[in-house]
């Protein structure tokens, strides 16, 4: 069952159904291993993932560190990583994980699980890909 299937529609969960958090399980759906796991250490609230946040530089730290690189929009697809604009150090990253169709797989506290087209995405969201994706 994909990440998708199992997740779309819940609540949204700090630590479990967060935009980060279900980057994270796509991560380890697609390859096999969850690529963070030596460097990126759980959290269960808000206060929790913001000291993870800071302690690990970033979204975009943790991706590269974790082996993946930064692609261009127009080549972003499926599998890959969207990263939203950091907007200071007190704010949460946003992060996505793409999905066929042209959509992310998304989670705020209002909303929950959903999917939102990529065309929807902010300006200035980076994309990441780790080479091990299947194209």
């Amino acid at each position: 069952m994909s990440v998708e299937a199992m997740t779309l529609g819940l609540e949204y969960r700090m630590g479990h159904t967060d935009c980060a958090s279900l980057t994270r399980l796509g991560l380890k759906s697609i390859l096999g291993r969850d690529p963070w796991r030596d460097h990126v250490p759980a959290w269960n609230n808000t206060t929790s993932a913001l000291k993870v946040a800071r302690s690990v530089g970033g979204a975009v730290s943790v991706l590269t560190n974790s082996g993946a690189s930064e692609v261009d929009r127009a080549i972003a697809g499926p599998g890959d990583v969207a990263v939203g604009p950091e907007t200071g150090t007190d704010a949460l990253p946003q992060m996505s994980m793409l999905l066929p169709g042209g959509r992310v797989l998304a989670s705020q506290p209002c909303t929950g699980v959903v999917t939102v087209r990529t065309d929807d995405l902010t300006d200035g969201t980076r994309f990441f890909r780790y080479e091990e994706v299947a194209r």
